[in-house]
């Protein structure tokens, strides 16, 4: 609405009593999310702990590698951290419903084991991302972890036990009220039940909701006044820019590459200076919008979102070999440097003196003979490398070209390629 029509209804209303046209009660339930597989871990790492996913899969490699725990020696604390699948081992809901029963109580286990469904395009080798050991929680263990380890261990941990909790509940209330012929509705809800969130709650990409103030127990019959009355111009906001958690959320939602290659990816982007940090937002440099330009440009097949799903498309339609396809290295096909087979394409019997090298008659496992016990002497023969080539002094010394220069000259070559052909790139010095 227009500026001019919010200020009418505000003069409608002013001091003008509200009536209740309606109050609506509902229960509300929440489920928890499921247990972190390689992505959902590095968006949250980013969020809550302010790690970027190149430092989050360090601190995770050591979490798995292992941890001196006093009384314990050392423990991998954590299952494979490079995984893009939600299923998780019996023995580990097993162990998690004993645990939630056993510190919380029956009501925040629902009776029965989660189990998440499993990802379209999903690989599924590993588990998702567990602690080895539910019963190690992460205060009992802080004093052995570094901060970073404990940070990241407590939030892995926390989210594996609260993906086996129960529902959290919350009684939602709706109220409408009219006035003046105007209709305005106000909702809130209270949580009734914890649940999982007595554990954990996910983090959000954008800035916290303001927490509204509770509404009040109201019956219907109330009649109610306006103390503040407020004003508020709302304009449509262009897309936020990519963080590393959002960016790294879109590479999985698109199939961009695969679980040990997001943080690489962000990695490289920011090194090279394709793009830079601003707070928590990546925005692209002059050169990284030039590189972009080029690449898709010149590397239409490459640069493509659905270059990682065609790959693993054409990778899975390749039919294994069969028997009659599969040939001994000895009857491979050789070619010679004048184009016909090589010797070790025939057969031994062959090999002879115009066609292949015979069978020393010192070779090993063959008896000399008498005569063959004292060579008649002969000139010494050099044995071993041959020697080196002296250099000509007088020789220009070959120079190996920086590597801009030869980048240089491949981009030429690729950029020149649309007019009378590409120029030529120099051939270095030393060949």
């Amino acid at each position: 609405h227009s500026e001019a029509e919010a200020d009418e209804v505000l003069r409608d209303i002013a001091g003008q009593e509200f009536t209740i046209a309606g109050i609506k009660r509902t229960e509300k339930r929440r489920s928890p999310t499921p247990p972190f597989i390689t992505s959902t871990l590095q968006q949250e790492a980013s969020r809550k702990l302010n790690m970027t996913p190149r430092r989050t899969m360090a601190v995770a490699q050591q979490l798995y590698e292992g941890v001196d725990i006093s009384g314990e020696g050392t423990v991998g604390l954590i299952t494979y951290m490079r995984t893009d699948s939600l299923r998780l081992s019996e023995e580990a809901l097993a162990a998690a419903r004993d645990f939630i029963t056993d510190r919380y109580g029956p009501a925040y286990y629902p009776g029965q084991a989660r189990h998440f469904r499993k990802k379209e395009g999903a690989q599924d080798a590993h588990e998702a991302i567990r602690p080895s050991n539910v019963r190690l929680d992460p205060e009992s263990i802080q004093a052995d972890l570094t901060r970073e380890q404990y940070r990241l261990y407590k939030l892995i941990w926390s989210r594996f036990v609260a993906c086996q909790m129960s529902d959290a509940r919350y009684d939602a209330v709706q109220i409408d009220a009219r006035c003046a012929g105007h209709a305005f509705r106000a909702s809130d809800q209270i949580l009734k039940f914890s649940g999982f969130t007595a554990v954990y709650e996910e983090g959000r990409d954008d800035e916290a909701e303001e927490r509204s103030s509770s509404l009040p127990d109201l019956d219907g019959s109330e009649r109610l006044t306006a103390e503040k009355q407020e004003k508020a111009q709302h304009f449509t906001q262009p897309p936020a820019r990519y963080t590393e958690a959002s960016l790294v959320k879109t590479l999985e939602e698109k199939g961009i590459g695969r679980p040990s290659t997001y943080a690489p990816t962000i990695t490289t982007i920011l090194a090279r200076g394709y793009v830079t940090r601003e707070n928590k937002a990546l925005v692209p440099t002059e050169l990284g919008v030039l590189v972009t330009e080029m690449m898709t440009e010149n590397f239409k097949s490459i640069v493509d979102m659905q270059f990682t799903a065609d790959m693993e498309a054409a990778s899975a339609d390749v039919p294994p070999p069969s028997g009659d396809e599969v040939k001994p290295f000895s009857a491979s096909k050789r070619i010679s440097a004048d184009g016909g087979p090589t010797a070790w394409d025939q057969p031994a019997a062959e090999l002879t003196e115009d066609k292949g090298p015979e069978r020393s008659p010192d070779a090993p496992g063959q008896d000399p003979g008498p005569e063959a016990a004292e060579p008649p002497e002969s000139p010494p023969q050099e044995t071993g490398p041959a020697p080196k080539r002296k250099k000509n002094p007088s020789a220009p010394r070959s120079r190996k070209k920086p590597v801009q220069e030869d980048m240089a000259s491949l981009a030429a070559a690729v950029l020149g390629g649309g007019g009378g052909g590409a120029p030529a790139v120099p051939e270095r010095a030393d060949r």
